[in-house]
């Protein structure tokens, strides 16, 4: 690789670094607990919003990737999205001072950052060649890694000094920061077209009939509905986890802030540890122990009452994250048709979005429900969340991974 292109591509993916360090503050570790505690949100109120945005972007996925490839062109829809979510940032906490406001801007940020996302993803071609292009993605996964952990400290003294509120403008400008190379450095490569308002109509068209298709394939469509719970679960419990900690195990800022860092510094050893072992054991098997380890979870989140406890689960919770992902992605390579690969992660990614929305309702109602129940409510909640893995669980057993022609034969290797 050249000087230039690995310039490129460092650029590229320190967007990556950037948006994570917004997301591990603002996402995952402060605005929840700042809305909730000090602007009195019900948490009924911020489920419901959180699933609504997360429908909304699942919706609007197709369209974002009809722009991509049809219109040409991704780095100005990348900026503009990127501010989308900065902009709005900059003012949660400085001019906010109502539930509803607060609710609004974070809407508008969360959907320019996911959105985001699908334009940065799709740059990838376009700063790697298709040899290096495993390594290139896993330059920028890791570079999210360190953003996550990098972004909690450098965030951290604004913390201390100021409280949670004083989390987002740093988040907001650290992200325009270090997303600047990528703006600077990276262009569209690939041929343009002119904008047509036909790709809109074309987008949904092209996923309806991926929809179908996945109908047509027996074992690749029991995963998509087995993930579709299963990752409906684990993305309910990341989002709410720092609330959780907080209010059932009496978690300090600091130490949430540690337990955050922890997990995430065992996410990337996680990943690629099971796609090593996915390797030897077979896809679906490791799947199977991974989803396992995220049922201790759940179940060592419902009844444990020592900090000590909830450290050693954050370990394990950061290798099954990386671990989860790596497995499910691999697995359904195995069951898509080769030729078709590409669509069906489009709807790979459709369904993780769309299964965020019922998660985040069922546990506002299940606290709403049994508020009567002080901190108990919570770890009900959590057991809601385990029912839906477990179902998710149940259904990933079902999967046959050498049952379609183009999988790898079964003579090979025992069947799962």
């Amino acid at each position: 690789m050249s000087f230039p292109a690995l310039v490129r591509l460092l650029a590229w993916a320190s967007y990556d670094f950037a948006n994570s360090l917004w997301a591990i503050n603002v996402l995952t570790l402060y605005f929840l607990l700042w809305v909730t505690e000090e602007l009195k949100v019900p948490e009924l109120a911020y489920s419901l919003v959180y699933s609504t945005l997360m429908l909304l972007v699942g919706l609007a996925s197709p369209l974002f990737g009809a722009v991509s490839d049809r219109y040409g062109r991704r780095v100005p829809f990348l900026v503009f999205f990127t501010l989308l979510c900065i902009v709005p940032s900059m003012f949660l906490g400085v001019l906010v001072r109502t539930g509803a406001e607060a609710l609004t801007l974070f809407a508008v940020a969360t959907f320019g950052y996911m959105a985001a996302a699908v334009f940065y993803n799709a740059l990838l071609p376009d700063v790697s060649p298709a040899a290096k292009r495993g390594l290139a993605s896993g330059i920028g996964i890791g570079a999210g890694y360190l953003g996550n952990v990098l972004g909690v400290l450098l965030i951290k003294p604004f913390v201390d000094a100021g409280g949670r509120a004083a989390a987002f403008l740093p988040a907001a400008l650290a992200f325009f920061i270090f997303a600047l190379p990528c703006f600077l450095l990276v262009r569209d490569l690939g041929p343009k077209a002119p904008w047509s308002w036909g790709y809109v109509a074309a987008s949904y068209r092209l996923t309806a009939e991926t929809i179908r298709r996945a109908g047509r394939y027996k074992e690749l469509f029991k995963f998509i509905i087995a993930r579709f719970f299963y990752e409906d679960a684990i993305a309910t419990l990341m989002a709410f986890i720092s609330l959780y900690l907080a209010r059932v195990a009496d978690f300090t800022t600091s130490e949430l802030q540690l337990i955050v860092i922890l997990a995430t510094a065992w996410a990337l050893p996680g990943a690629l540890a099971y796609g090593w072992v996915s390797d030897r054991l077979g896809v679906k098997r490791t799947l199977v122990v991974v989803l396992t380890q995220w049922a201790v979870i759940f179940v060592g989140a419902m009844v444990a009452t020592e900090k000590l406890v909830f450290f050693i689960l954050a370990v394990l919770t950061g290798i099954s994250l990386g671990a989860v992902g790596t497995c499910d992605r691999v697995l359904l390579t195995r069951l898509a048709p080769p030729e078709r690969v590409g669509e069906f992660f489009g709807l790979y990614v459709l369904v993780g979005r769309v299964a965020a929305v019922m998660g985040p309702v069922l546990w506002g109602l299940t606290l709403t429900t049994f508020a009567h129940l002080g901190t108990l409510s919570y770890r009900l909640a959590v057991l809601v969340l385990f029912v839906i893995l477990w179902v998710g669980f149940g259904l990933l057993l079902r999967v046959r991974e050498a049952a379609v022609p183009f999988a790898v034969p079964v003579a090979s290797r025992p069947s799962d």
